[in-house]
């Protein structure tokens, strides 16, 4: 019976779609096209979240009795209009109403104009260099890109795009010469330890870098983590983990590249993760997508979920048939895999996380 084991991709070339949304509650529109191609800074969607509703009654003030005495004439606004205080919103001859506040034109009705005060300015950025493939309504746009992707297990909500490098002999945290910083200001800088001190947050601020992705961190550091200005991703989570080597070398591989660091922050009824995109040039047609209905086979490329291999990655040399003790003297139904250091274990099918597409193994274990 076939096994389907969680997934995280680790791919080094794919297509990835991406939704943009403006947050809940916004009034705006698109300002990209279908079938536009954009740059990462370039704003796809803008609009206005706006405050606590305020109802202007124009009526009395324009010497109206009826509703229906109202025209569109003597309407100044439309709705979604943002409007300064002091802005007339209505007129009629020498009468007028005006805002007594900033705020979002929400609905014009019965003799009414109600509105949202002191609306926030909001403009979403396309994060990164693709092609727009869908405008839907006035909140939501799809983008497309082709590049590696390597989705991680934990961010603390910021997002960013730009060069990145490798942590330097010694760690960041030695990092004290000023001759050091324009080396790596304005860079993410990729961690091959986890952190375990807010040292290494102050000394990236100090660096004027732009993001932290480490492998791991102490969980007692999340909450300081998320006040942090600067942008901080975990590949692989909380406690004394080692970076994957498929992570580590996609990283190290692509050198030189921008990406797309989205340290978007797990939620439980949520799919999107945090993760890095890597945009690469191809040619011909596009990339098959990531697949996530796929089963456990042999040759797939998987990552060990717990102890004692926790964080190890290799491939399924053989899927067992029948179940095998392991050491807390269960019998488990499991798998023979490779790891990347050579030896071949077994692990239990429920420790096994699927990275990757299945098809993009290069073969099958034989034994």
């Amino acid at each position: 019976m076939p096994y389907y084991p969680d997934h995280t991709f680790i791919l080094g070339l794919t297509t990835i779609r991406r939704e943009r949304r403006l947050p809940p509650g916004a009034i705006g529109h698109a300002t990209a096209r279908d079938g536009t191609h954009v740059e990462a800074q370039d704003v796809i969607l803008t609009g206005s979240l706006p405050g606590d509703y305020i109802i202007v009654d124009v009526l009395e003030p324009l010497g109206l009795k009826k509703a229906d005495q109202l025209t569109e004439e003597m309407i100044t606004v439309q709705i979604g209009n943002t409007v300064e205080k002091g802005r007339v919103l209505a007129q009629n001859g020498k009468k007028t109403v005006k805002a007594s506040v900033n705020a979002l034109i929400a609905q014009i009705d019965n003799g009414q104009i109600i509105m949202q005060a002191n609306p926030v300015h909001i403009d979403v950025e396309a994060m990164c260099p693709g092609e727009i493939t869908s405008v839907r309504g006035n909140t939501e746009v799809l983008l497309e890109t082709v590049g590696a992707l390597i989705q991680c297990a934990w961010g603390n909500g910021k997002k960013a795009f730009g060069p990145y490098k490798l942590e330097p002999d010694g760690g960041i945290e030695a990092m004290s010469d000023d001759s050091l910083l324009t080396q790596f200001r304005n860079n993410a800088i990729i961690l091959n330890h986890p952190i375990q001190s807010f040292k290494t947050f102050s000394v990236a601020v100090l660096q004027e870098m732009t993001a932290i992705v480490a492998p791991s961190m102490r969980a007692d550091l999340r909450e300081i983590a998320l006040r942090q200005t600067i942008l901080i991703i975990l590949a692989e989570g909380f406690g004394d983990l080692q970076m994957a080597d498929l992570v580590y070398n996609l990283l190290r591989d692509n050198l030189g590249r921008p990406a797309m660091f989205d340290a978007s922050e797990p939620e439980r009824w949520s799919p999107n993760r945090p993760e890095i995109v890597i945009p690469l040039p191809f040619g011909g047609s596009l990339p098959p997508p990531p697949e996530t209905d796929q089963p456990l086979a042999e040759g797939a490329q998987v990552r060990m979920m717990r102890a004692p291999y926790a964080g190890m990655s290799g491939r399924v040399r053989r899927l067992v048939d029948n179940p095998r003790a392991v050491e807390n003297g269960l019998r488990l139904p499991g798998a023979e895999v490779q790891l990347s250091d050579g030896r071949t274990v077994f692990v239990p099918l429920a420790n096994l996380e699927l990275l990757g597409r299945v098809a993009d193994a290069p073969g099958t274990g034989g034994a």
